[in-house]
Formats: structure tokens, sequence, C-alpha cells
């Protein structure tokens, strides 16, 4: 408190204080000059109700001098937003409340869906800043971007299994059903590959669709995005038939909210229609022509599956050593690392493997596959499991060699020997002669194979009852076109 303010405090208090003593005090109005007390303001005179003043019962004054018109506030009335100057506030001061936009940038910053909130009827979009990235392997992922909350029995699996994922594809993951205690890690340890998946009966955890090591993850997406794209269509076509998956069937048109067309084998409807890439050899069928029945191993792993040159080998030797009629698909792109001329399959093969089956077998860069299988001289396939291949096999009644590869080769090859029993699945990492021998003896034996065959056989007048006139394939088809022409 300075000087000046305790001789007004004083002043104020003593009302016959000596006004000389403030001037010679030192302050700022004194300068040798005595304290001049102002006047008195005239006493407000009480609110008469009369002639000159109208407004007296309202609680109204005459107005002051020097001081604008206004209205005493009620106890019951807030004043105005804009007061005039002399009025008294009855109310408490406006506090500093950030604006809609300060509070969006900060909700947006936290990138989260909790954050997520209505501000005055709107949503916050995405933020505008890109959030701060860092390199974890090979992908970049935001480092701000967390994922949502878990939602299934699938979800706390998926935020395991791929925690670089963005949220969007951890959401679709989170649809999928709950994956057995491997699956929750990156790679599953190869004591836990023979654990059943329960969801998935009779599949094991080494079944599941994978692409080796590197594709583990992009596998895992497009699955996710299937799983979202058939929850949102209008309809599921599915390249089967009733005999074949009947409890599959069903528990989909269970479980989806979509029309299941199972309208399958494919084949049989349009069997010469010619869907291949590569140039077909024909020529191989005129050497079944003289072979007997039921003898001829088919060799095929497809346009995709690929061998690295020592199984090649291993192959051909056992293949050799076998004593078996063979015909065999040898594509240019068969061996990782080594390519050769549509016309010359052979060059891949060991040397000396052409001398030693001269007359038992015939090497092919492509062949009709559907022809072969259809012929009387083909009694099993080697194939690499494609869903193609299988169900072509299964129409045509020809027992399976099973060698997956990728994808869902596995799924299918399982299928194959445990559910359909129509043939068995070559074990096992890197293939040895010996290991190729026994596994084409015993599939084109009369021991083994004969029931292996006669199964086959089933399913194969299934399919053509299925594909007949009122079958449940050629239902299927007609409820498809119906169901289309409505939309």
């Amino acid at each position: 408190i300075t000087e000046t303010s305790l001789h007004l405090l004083a002043s104020c208090t003593q009302p016959n204080h000596d006004a000389t003593t403030f001037a010679s005090s030192g302050g700022r109005r004194g300068r040798g000059r005595p304290w001049r007390t102002p006047a008195p303001r005239p006493p407000v005179p009480a609110p008469v109700p009369g002639p000159h003043q109208p407004h007296a019962p309202a609680r109204r004054r005459p107005p002051r001098p020097r001081l604008r018109r206004h209205r005493l506030p009620h106890p019951l009335q807030r004043p105005g937003r804009r007061a005039p100057p002399g009025a008294p506030l009855r109310r408490r001061p406006r506090r500093h409340v950030r604006p809609p936009a300060a509070r969006l940038r900060r909700r947006r910053r936290q990138a989260h869906p909790r954050a997520q909130r209505r501000v005055r009827g709107r949503v916050p979009g995405p933020p505008r800043r890109r959030p701060g990235r860092v390199f974890q392997g090979r992908c970049r992922v935001p480092r701000r971007r967390r994922a949502p909350p878990a939602h299934g029995r699938g979800g706390q699996a998926a935020r395991r299994a791929h925690p670089r994922a963005p949220h969007r594809q951890r959401r679709l993951l989170c649809q999928l059903p709950r994956l057995p205690t491997p699956l929750r890690q990156r790679l599953p340890p190869e004591s836990q590959l023979d654990m059943p998946v329960s969801e998935l009966p009779p599949y094991r955890v080494r079944d599941l669709m994978h692409i080796g090591r590197d594709g583990h993850e992009l596998m895992c997406e497009l699955l996710a995005r299937a799983v979202a794209a058939v929850k949102l269509s209008s309809g599921l076509i599915l390249n089967t038939f009733d005999a074949l998956e009947a409890h599959e069937l069903a528990k989909l048109r269970r479980d989806l909210a979509v029309p299941v067309f199972d309208i399958g084998p494919l084949h049989r409807f349009s069997p010469a229609a010619d869907g291949s890439l590569l140039h077909q050899d024909r020529s191989c069928l005129a050497w079944l022509d003289a072979q007997t029945a039921e003898s001829v191993l088919y060799v095929s792993f497809g346009s995709l599956a690929s061998m690295g040159a020592r199984e090649l080998v291993e192959t051909a030797w056992g293949i050799a050593g076998s004593g078996v009629p063979f015909l065999w698909v040898v594509r240019p792109g068969l061996v990782r690392g080594r390519r050769a001329a549509p016309g010359e399959p052979t060059r891949l093969l060991p040397e000396g493997f052409e001398a030693a089956t001269r007359r038992r077998g015939v090497v092919v860069a492509w062949a009709p596959q559907e022809e072969v299988l259809r012929h009387r001289a083909v009694g099993g396939f080697w194939t690499h499991n494609g869903w193609n291949s299988t169900t072509e096999s299964l129409a045509e009644g020809v027992p399976m060699l099973c060698r997956p590869s990728f994808g869902d080769q596995m799924g299918n090859a399982r299928y194959v020997e445990h559910v359909w029993k129509a043939g068995f699945e070559v074990v096992g990492g890197e293939l040895e002669r010996g290991a190729v021998e026994e596994a084409i003896r015993r599939l084109m034996a009369e021991s083994d194979g004969g029931e292996m065959r006669a199964r086959a056989r089933e399913l194969k007048k299934a399919a053509a009852e299925c594909t007949g006139k009122a079958g449940s394939s050629e239902t299927a088809i007609v409820k498809m076109v119906t169901h289309m022409l409505s939309l």
C-alpha cells in the first residue's frame, strides 16, 4: 500500500482531519496546496408514484446525472449480456471456453475411437495432419494410430498375431473366428503344427491357409477382406456340389445372411471350354489310348506351384523307380531358378531319366487336364490339390496322391484324405526317391488303392447326379439367375 493510499484512507475515516497534513507529506496532490474535500452528492429521492414518475411501482428511479438510463435488475431476472455502465452484475463472470475447432484438434490428435464423439451435432473426421510414422520391418505403420477395442472371439487373437496391421485391417480381422494358440504368434513352432482347429474340423494348424513365411500377413488380410465382402454381398456362388460338401454348405447358409449357390463342378457344364493360358500338347492323348485301363499315373503340379532342383531330381527318380506308366506335366516355370523352352520340357529333368523311362512314360509341357482325367487309362493323379484340380479329379473318379504347397491346398488335401477318403498326402519337407516310389505303388496297387478308387467312383456318380437334370447344381443355377434378375 502506497503512502498516498494510506492518507486517503485516513481522510475518509476522519472527517475533521487537517488537509495541510496530507499536503505536507509529499503526496501527488500536495505540492504545497491544501486538499479540497469534494462536495457531497445530493441524495437520490425515493421513488414516489405520481404523474412525474409513472413507473415508480415498477422499481424504476429517476435518471441520475451524467448516467445512462437503465433498468434495475430484478432478483429473478438475469441482466442482459451487455449491461449498461453502472448496472450491477448479478451473475458469475463467464469462464474461458475452448472454441469447437480447438476441441476438435485436441480430439483428433488422440486418434482413438472413443474420442470420436459428437461435437455440436457432427463427428470429427480423420486427422488432417499425418501422424508420425516409424519403420517396422517392411511396412510403415502410423505411430499414434491405435487399434479399436476387440469385438468377438477373434479380436484378441488378431491383435496379438498382427500387431503391425493398421486399425481398419485389424477391424476386419476381428470378424474371423478365434484361432488356436499357435496362430496368435507370428510363426507357430513346428511342435504345434499338428494341433487341431476345433472351429474348423478336420483342420490342423498346418492346414490353414498361408503363403510361406513372407506372405502370412498378406493371406490374413486377404481372408479378412473376403469375410467382410461376403457379409456385404448379395449372394455367394461356389464351385462345389451338395454331395461333396453338404455339411459345410448347410453351415454357410445358417451363419450367413446371404443366399448361397453351389453350382459346381463347373467343368461338367462346359466341357468344351478351354480356360488354359498355356498351349496344350494333345499328342499325349494318343499315347493314353495305347495303355491299359487305370494303369497310368498322371502327374501335374498346376500352373503356380514350384519346386527346387533337388526335389525335382528326387521326384523324377522316384517315378522312374516305381515302374508305373506315367504322364508328367513339366511346365517351363516348374523349377525355381531354372527355365526351359515350352517345347523342351525334358531339359529340366536329370540326365539319364529319359533313357530310363523311354517306353513307359511321356513328359509334356502342358496337357488337356480334363480330357486326361476323363480317359479310361488314368488310374491315379499326383496333384498339388488346387481346388479346380481336386474337383475335376473327384468328378471323374480318379484317386489322388496329394502334395500341397500353399494357400488352400493344405486344407483340400486334408479333406481328400480324412473326409472324402479318395487319396492320401505325401508328408514331409524335402522328398526322397524312396518315399516317392512307395507312395506311387500304394496309390496304384489294388490293396490300398482299390478302396480309394471305389470311393472316388462314388463321388463321380454323385457329381453326375448333381449336374444332371433336376440335380442340386442345376437347381442352384436356376435360383441364382432368378436372384440376379430380381436385384
